[in-house]
């Protein structure tokens, strides 16, 4: 499996994905519905920044990929006769983004290099993960996913840098990054993504 440069200070512990493994239609629940909030995040940012036209073609891309996961994924659920409902609310995510800065281009930066930190934290998740599934097809779906999903924090970051100074991102990751690990490690460990 590729490896990636992540941000994170902390990588996911193996009793997490002990818990997964005992609760996997729970996590399937969790993860589509995190696939589903991916993409809108996506959207919301194209819907909430469309002047900044450098960010509109790459949230859109990002937004497409997000919800054929999520597609994919409740496809899963189906096939294991898996009702999926609404997952509880998301803790990490939600203390996350209440970081995020006002004025209005701080707050963009802030959203930019949280939602790429929060698509790290997914990687970190299921790159750890996929080694331990043990049914072929599962175990093959989760290490193309996690492939894919470890460029994905990129492409919020290079859309920071876009429309801000090395310094200044940089600067920003380092604290936002020590915010995660906080919230990371204060959180009960659940068979969640986040």
């Amino acid at each position: 499996m590729a490896r990636f440069d992540s941000p994170l200070l902390t990588r996911t512990s193996q009793h997490w994905c002990s818990l997964v493994l005992k609760n996997f239609d729970t996590f399937l629940i969790d993860h589509a519905d995190c696939e589903r909030k991916a993409a809108v995040t996506a959207l919301s940012l194209v819907r909430s920044y469309p002047e900044k036209s450098k960010l509109i073609e790459p949230m859109i891309a990002l937004a497409r990929e997000e919800l054929a996961h999520y597609h994919d994924v409740h496809k899963i659920l189906l096939k294991r006769g898996v009702v999926a409902f609404k997952s509880k609310p998301d803790d990490y995510t939600k203390t996350l983004r209440s970081h995020a800065r006002d004025p209005r281009d701080q707050r963009l930066l802030d959203l930019l290099l949280l939602s790429g930190i929060i698509e790290a934290r997914a990687h970190d998740r299921l790159e750890t993960l996929a080694p331990h599934i043990k049914d072929k097809k599962l175990n093959s779906f989760y290490t193309h996913l996690a492939n894919i999903e470890a460029g994905h924090f990129k492409i919020f970051f290079q859309a920071a840098r876009h429309y801000n100074s090395d310094k200044v991102v940089d600067q920003r990751i380092k604290e936002l990054v020590a915010i995660e690990d906080r919230v990371f490690r204060s959180l009960e460990l659940l068979p969640r993504i986040h």
